[in-house]
Formats: structure tokens, sequence, C-alpha cells
């Protein structure tokens, strides 16, 4: 199913947009390098195919398909879905929404608005394969379960206001956050590295390690959580 979809990206870009100014970076087929990438490239569409693939292949829900689309490096267009949970979520340059049931007559859409949690009893709990992390432990109040199998449903879930925050570990590739961090863009959110605390606004080449992994951890939240979030995660 990754290579079906990643075959299909494929035709459609060489059939709707000029070569080679046009370029997509699919995690199944990618040989080049960033610097390579960004060389040769004026529009860089961003495909993880299916995010999640063990748990699609399991039958479970949290899986999904991300597409984002770069400027000479900035994020500039991007779609999340999880079609298990028919929701989608998307932003052009102007504006984000999400759709829920997006391929019905029905479909429900709305905008996404930045949504402030008080951060201090709503605590963001989030899993890495398996092993549950917490901060802020004996604060009162309601804690934000978000437990995804891909950085998709994690993305998905902050976006549209589950959760205090996602963050972007170094383990995270372009694919991971291309799409994301323009929906954070128009929806209001901030993208920032948790190392200097900058904003994510424009990819380069030496944003990457190696295999498009990202080289520091970045945080993707509302701006009032940043100090707070930082805080707790660099403890």
């Amino acid at each position: 199913t990754d290579l079906a979809i990643s075959k299909l990206a494929q035709q459609r870009l060489k059939a709707w947009f000029d070569q080679p100014q046009h370029m997509l970076i699919d995690e199944e087929s990618i040989k080049l390098s960033p610097s390579e990438v960004f060389a040769a490239s004026e529009y860089q569409w961003v495909l993880d195919p299916i995010d999640g693939t063990a748990g699609y292949a399991l039958g479970r829900q949290l899986y999904g398909i991300s597409l984002g689309v770069c400027h000479r490096g900035k994020p500039i267009l991007g779609a999340i879905y999880l079609p298990a949970q028919r929701l989608l979520v998307v932003a052009d340059e102007v504006k984000a929404w999400r759709v829920d049931d997006p391929f019905t007559p029905q479909a429900q859409q709305e905008d996404l608005q930045c949504r402030v949690l008080d951060i201090h009893s709503q605590i963001f709990v989030e899993s890495y394969f398996g092993t549950i992390r917490r901060w802020n432990e004996t604060a009162p109040g309601k804690f934000w379960h978000n437990t995804p199998e891909s950085a998709v449903q994690g993305f998905a879930s902050a976006l549209t206001g589950q959760a205090a925050g996602a963050t972007l570990a170094r383990i995270y590739s372009f694919w991971d956050v291309a799409a994301a961090a323009a929906i954070a863009q128009r929806a209001g959110y901030i993208i920032r590295s948790l190392v200097d605390a900058r904003p994510l606004e424009v990819f380069g080449p030496t944003d990457f390690a190696t295999n498009w992994k990202l080289a520091e951890p970045w945080l993707l939240c509302a701006s009032e959580n940043f100090s707070v979030l930082s805080a707790a995660l660099k403890e």
C-alpha cells in the first residue's frame, strides 16, 4: 500500500507540474541527500504514504497520510489525513481547517483556531514505543492522553485541540513534519527548536542529520505553552 500510494503521487506530480522544479520527496523511494534536493528543485513535495505502517498492517486506527509542500524549504501547504478516523486537516497559504468525513456530501468543515490550554490542569502525555513519559505529574486536573502510533496522529491531535503540544523528537524526519509545519503556521501554533527556541520557518540541508532525520528536537504547540512545555521536556 505504501508503494502504491507513492506511485500514484509520482504520476500525478509529473502530470500536473513542470519537472524538475517540482520534486517529490517520498519516504519510500528518495535516494538523494537534503543538499541535492534543495539545490535541484524549487518546490519540494514531501510525502509519507502511510505514517504508522505497522498499525495500519495490524488493522489499528492510528495511522495517516502526510503531504507537505515547501517552496525553497519554506512550508506553504500541508495536509494530514487519518482514513480510519475520517479526519482531514489541511492548510494553504491563507488558512487552516479540519474536515470531518471529507469524502461525503455531509462533510463538516471548520476553521482551525489555536486552542490555548491550561497546562497545569491539562497535561499532555506522549508515548515513545510503548513507554509513557509524563511531566508535572503532581498537578491537579485532567491528563490529556495522546499515545500516537504515528507522528501524523500526534500532530493531528495537537492541531485539532486535543493536546497541549506534540514533541518533534530527533527520530522524526522531514516526512513527519513538513505538513504539520505548514498547518501550524496557519492555525496560530508555533514550531520552535528545543535547543535555542528559534522558530521553524524554512527547512534547509543543515536541519537534517542522516536519512532526512531532523538534527535537533522541535516542539509544536500554542505559543503560550512553549515556555512551560520546553522547560518540562528539558528536565
